[in-house]
């Protein structure tokens, strides 16, 4: 296992960086006053040597300045999802026939980070627990996980006392970490029409649990019951007068239209044991999905750090492995775009073709990928539908103004699929597969690139505290 060269390592591992411009330079010096032969020549065993870089290189005056070009390039990054989240994608939507222009909610209403809870296993592997979306400056030290933020957590496990809110019970060291910026895209909708929606989900119910047809009647038992039965949970479906809350059950519904959770794990009446399940049905039946959701996120610094040491050796997938060009970290900005159907998603990608350089397309939805257990090989199945997993997402670069978007389009449905699928859902097999090859590079090596991207200590996590 062999480096590649200092230019080829800056050519290929630095190109998509915002202030390239400056951090080419530093990253040069750096390794010509570290040279990455001599880094490579350290061995393991070493102890003296490993100790020597590790306490002189964070010291180093290029590396100190190198520190504070990153703080401004993380800024820069977010600055620029921001931008074409707003003025690309936004102005796409509707000319690719997704959106009209008017019937658009305003930007700042709908602006959310997406937040995950994490645990490590016992061989350190970070596995999520649960996924929320919260409003987007809102401190990761303040976060308290609810079931009015949680999704794709069909596991979660809840207490639940008398007069206070729902309490998610998490392992010790349970963490938080941001995964994205996320925009959820909706049609504007009135007070009057919200209600007019939960009003047929929950009419559309009330003969199948009464097996009667006395409408109104029922319909007000029912709808009691339905609020009643969701009390426990979301204390939010009962507004200050003791009458219903129509916009919260909406945004309840709605959730349940996305399959972001399962509506019968949070439904308590037992008198009705099959409400959950005539929920479910209405729903889906009478509830519109969101218009998209788009999602951002700059790669954290010890991810880069990562990806850079790949680079640097060229360790690359089975998948990879195909490709007559080298590794490339191109991957520093994402952008997931979801919306309602497959039409709509090669629509939207058409039209951004004809706008914007487009490369390294992947089209897995005319050709899935079957998702597979890390740990027995067996082919994997969505918990709610019984259905093989499968990965459909149509991948590609966008270049804009020379700065590469690592970008994915799927509907809502090949976004739960996904969710569910090892590698994107940080699953503990992925991260295991790719932290083995680089733990094959001398480590040296790994702790010069680590301290560049000042993440040679451990890694510094906000830990949850549930309340």
């Amino acid at each position: 296992m062999e480096p590649i060269s200092l230019d080829q390592f800056i050519e290929r591992g630095f190109t998509g960086f915002v202030h390239s411009d400056e951090i080419y330079p530093l990253v040069r010096d750096i390794f010509t006053k570290y040279p990455i032969e001599r880094l490579d020549s350290i061995g393991n065993s070493d102890t003296a040597a490993l100790r020597r870089l590790q306490n002189d290189l964070p010291k180093d005056k290029l590396v100190r300045r190198l520190y504070g070009i990153w703080g401004k390039e993380f800024a820069a990054g977010e600055q620029q999802l921001n931008d074409i989240t707003r003025v690309i994608l936004i102005h796409k939507l509707p000319s690719a026939r997704i959106i009209r222009q008017d019937r658009m909610e305003d930007y700042s209403a709908i602006d959310r980070q997406e937040v995950w809870l994490m645990v490590d296993d016992d061989k350190g592997i970070p596995q999520r627990i649960a996924m929320g979306l919260f409003p987007k400056n809102t401190s990761l030290d303040n976060l308290v996980f609810t079931p009015e933020e949680i999704f794709y957590a069909e596991k979660a496990q809840w207490e639940l006392q008398a007069g206070k809110p729902p309490r998610l019970i998490v392992p010790p060291n349970t963490y938080i970490l941001k995964a994205s910026n996320t925009v959820v895209f909706r049609e504007k909708i009135t007070e009057k029409e919200k209600r007019a929606l939960v009003h047929g989900v929950i009419e559309s119910i009330t003969n199948p649990l009464l097996g009667t047809s006395r409408k109104t009647q029922n319909y007000e038992r029912i709808a009691n019951k339905v609020v009643r039965s969701l009390l426990a949970f979301f204390p939010s479906v009962i507004n200050e007068n003791g009458g219903i809350n129509y916009d919260a059950v909406h945004n309840i519904f709605q959730k349940v239209r996305r399959r972001n959770i399962q509506i019968g794990s949070y439904v308590t009446d037992s008198s009705y044991p099959n409400m959950g399940r005539y929920l479910e049905k209405a729903v889906h039946e009478h509830m519109p999905l969101p218009i998209a959701v788009v999602s951002t996120r700059v790669k954290n610094p010890r991810r880069i750090a990562e990806k850079l040491i790949q680079v640097l050796y060229n360790l690359q997938s089975e998948d990879e492995q195909k490709k007559e060009v080298g590794k490339q970290f191109e991957d520093y900005l994402g952008i997931r775009g979801i919306v309602s159907d497959r039409n709509e998603i090669y629509r939207l990608f058409k039209l951004l073709k004809a706008n914007f350089e487009i490369s390294q397309v992947k089209d897995y939805i005319k050709n899935p990928k079957q998702f597979r257990n890390p740990r027995t090989g067996k082919p994997m199945v969505d918990p709610t539908t019984g259905k093989p997993l499968q990965y459909r997402t149509l991948q590609f670069t966008l270049r804009r103004d020379g700065i590469p978007y690592a970008c994915q389009l799927r509907d809502h449905e090949m976004d739960r699929e996904a969710e569910h699928d090892p590698r994107f859902a940080h699953d503990g097999g992925f991260i295991q597969r790719k932290r083995e090859m680089i733990a094959k590079v001398p480590k040296a090596v790994q702790i010069a690139v680590h301290t560049l991207m000042g993440t040679y200590r451990d890694e510094q996590k906000v830990f949850y505290k549930p309340q």
